[in-house]
């Protein structure tokens, strides 16, 4: 339960807080001491410093009860370094949909800066604001301050106006640069209701209020009481992201709201808690569950696969294929597949679309297949409890064979296979749809492999000091994808191997790689390769490993403010055999060792041993068995991750006879 613990509600009231600059919150009202600033005393490192921060939803309606939310942000931003100067640049993403649209209007930018005696402003030409699509029903709107230099002071203020009145987004009092106000208000008539939680571990003050209102209705007044919550908070440290935390957002201080029921007198109610049980009923109305499980319109090709010598593992790879041939990933994420005609028709798609095709042709070679939405591990960790019908990124197949096993696909990437997914889809908590009853169920989706990497390397030992060596290193399941990745990041193989002749100090003579064009579990790096090792007088400094799976840059800080969360959990072996040169022996070699972390349940060791008169036998094992472990554990487990990589840095002295 302590993983949850981030989402539980924290109303820590405080009536009094340190702020360390003291700001008026009208837009443009710049004193001398914020011009004037040059670093902040609660964080001397900080490029940039938000002065001041308000967010303000505000719910209304008018004469003829057409309901409107007006979210306003005022922002007021201070550059310290050069470095800041990136926070001058603004995005907004607004909807765009045929049906609720939103608008975004109201925008104001202006920079002071210091000018003699006198503070200087330079206000943002309008024409400045350009608005382009940025994905499907969604406009970017971007625009940059004016004349920003180290020591500018940024005001900016903008308006989204929504008809979706009921949706709130998380608003975030803290931010990866220091803040030293924050403020977050809710705004609504009493026919409306809504609740808001608050997480991180910082003090926020609440406070409530409330206004008289009215407006005409039928040309009578309507009276009646405007309710407000205002969230306050100040000096919030700064929060970035840090090496292996796949949403480090979702540790900051932010505040969450939820609209609940709106209540008018003399009509009737309108609801909207939502439960997953509605969500389910949702999803079996939309593409995701009439294409995917629809007919197949290519149905005489996909039945002319079936083979009585084919095992269901290589039908369902060969149904992947099929849809392959027929369209292209495109590189896209949606969670809505477009029909199955308009696909073909393209012959390119999103990873939505590759999924929904390939789930249409399994059926009909007899497969049940079912959606299972994911919510990314870098969107956040999605509780069960915060019930949303926005809260899925994508699907991907639940397949059921006709002998009842079931597996995992996400049929557009090339590095996966059966139940070996990119890590950032290996959540806790996926939903699956049913096609009958009222309810889906949670899959934890987390382990769905054993993951290793098998790595074998023979070198033999010059007497000059030079080594030729072959290593054959086999990857599975996740380890596979992982490495497939790497391999296909690059533009050609010459990359990948400069990229590893300069990491592992060798000359790579050879490199062959197996399975990066193949639908598998495995995936195969073989190289022959040459390395210069020490020699100095009689002696000869040998480094046992042709290769390194660690690195310290993980763990490079000294603190850390977010939990670590890792990709998966895996197993390394390799071994070495070292065939020494003819008048050399062993003058000294690394003693066996083991360490353990308790934090990541993990444990390495090492072991040298002569195994005949000119040879040596070098075994390395590390196995993670977890995958998630709290900021409060760092300092062991970075003392850990430094006994790892020291063991690299190991050598075997061999001395002349």
């Amino acid at each position: 339960m302590r993983r949850l613990t981030f989402f539980i509600l924290l109303l820590t009231c405080a009536t009094a807080f340190g702020q360390s600059i003291s700001v008026n919150p009208k837009f443009g009202d710049i004193s001398d001491a914020e011009v004037d600033m040059t670093t902040f005393s609660s964080d001397t490192s900080a490029a940039a410093l938000i002065l001041y921060s308000e967010e303000t939803y505000n719910v209304t309606f008018d004469a003829s009860l057409e309901i409107l939310q007006t979210h306003s942000v005022h922002r007021r931003i201070k550059i310290l370094k050069e470095a800041g100067r990136d926070y001058a640049d603004f995005r907004v993403l607004y909807y765009t949909g045929k049906s609720l649209s939103e608008s975004v209007s109201g925008i104001k930018v202006s920079t002071f800066n210091r000018d003699g005696d006198r503070i200087s402003e330079t206000k943002m030409d309008k024409k400045l604001v350009f608005t382009e699509p940025y994905s499907d029903g969604v406009n970017v709107v971007s625009f940059t301050a004016p004349e920003v230099r180290v020591g500018s002071v940024i005001d900016v203020y903008y308006e989204i106006k929504s008809l979706r009145y009921y949706k709130f987004d998380d608003v975030y009092l803290q931010q990866d640069i220091p803040v030293n106000m924050a403020v977050a208000r809710y705004s609504m008539a009493e026919y409306f209701f809504a609740k808001g939680s608050m997480r991180g571990s910082y003090p926020v003050d609440v406070e409530t209020e409330e206004t008289e209102s009215n407006i005409s209705v039928s040309g009578r007044p309507v009276y009646f009481r405007t309710k407000s919550a205002i969230y306050t908070a100040k000096d919030l440290p700064a929060m970035s992201s840090e090496p292996l935390c796949y949403a480090p957002r979702q540790y900051r201080s932010a505040i969450s709201y939820e609209m609940t029921r709106f209540v008018y007198p003399g009509m009737s109610p309108v609801n909207f808690n939502t439960t997953w049980s509605e969500v389910d009923v949702a999803v079996r109305e939309s593409n995701i569950w009439t294409e995917t499980r629809g007919k197949c319109r290519f149905a005489d090709e996909v039945l002319a696969l079936k083979d009585d010598g084919k095992n269901e593992k290589q039908l369902i790879a060969d149904v992947r294929d099929l849809v392959l041939s027929k369209v292209e990933w495109d590189g896209t994420r949606k969670l809505v597949p477009r029909k199955s005609s308009e696909i073909l028709k393209s012959k390119t798609g999103s990873a939505a679309d590759i999924n929904a095709l390939t789930g249409s042709a399994l059926k009909e070679l007899g497969f049940e297949v079912e959606p299972l939405l994911i919510r990314r591990r870098s969107s956040g960790y999605l509780p069960e409890y915060l019930v949303s019908t926005d809260a899925f990124d994508l699907f991907i197949l639940c397949i059921t064979s006709p002998s009842g096993t079931q597996y995992y696909l996400d049929a557009a990437r090339k590095e996966g296979y059966l139940n070996v997914l990119s890590d950032d889809f290996l959540v806790t908590n996926a939903r699956l749809v049913h096609p009958e009853g009222p309810v889906g169920e949670w899959r934890d989706i987390s382990e769905l492999t054993t993951n290793q990497i098998i790595v074998s390397t023979e070198m033999n030992l010059g007497s000059d000091g030079l080594i030729e060596g072959k290593m054959v290193g086999r990857s599975y399941n996740q380890c596979s994808f992982a490495l497939k990745e790497s391999y296909g990041s690059y533009d050609s193989p010459d990359g990948f191997i400069e990229e590893e002749e300069q990491e592992e100090n060798v000359e790579i003579i050879g490199l062959d790689f197996e399975g990066d064009d193949k639908f598998s579990a495995e995936a195969i790096l073989s190289e022959t390769f040459e390395r210069e090792c020490t020699k100095s007088g009689d002696m000869i400094y040998v480094n046992p490993f042709a290769t390194k799976f660690h690195n310290r840059s993980s763990f490079r800080s000294e603190k850390r403010q977010t939990p670590i969360d890792l990709p998966y959990k895996y197993r390394v072996t390799y071994q070495a055999k070292i065939n020494i040169p003819e008048g050399y022996q062993v003058e000294e070699m690394p003693s066996t060792l083991a360490y353990t972390c308790a934090p990541l349940n993990s444990r390495v060791q090492l072991s040298c041993t002569l195994s005949s008169e000119n040879q040596i036998s070098v075994t390395f094992v590390f196995l993670l068995g977890g995958r998630f472990a709290y900021a409060e554990d760092y300092p062991d487990i970075r003392a850990y991750w430094e006994q790892v990589c020291n063991i690299y840095e190991k050598v075997i002295v061999l001395k002349k006879s």
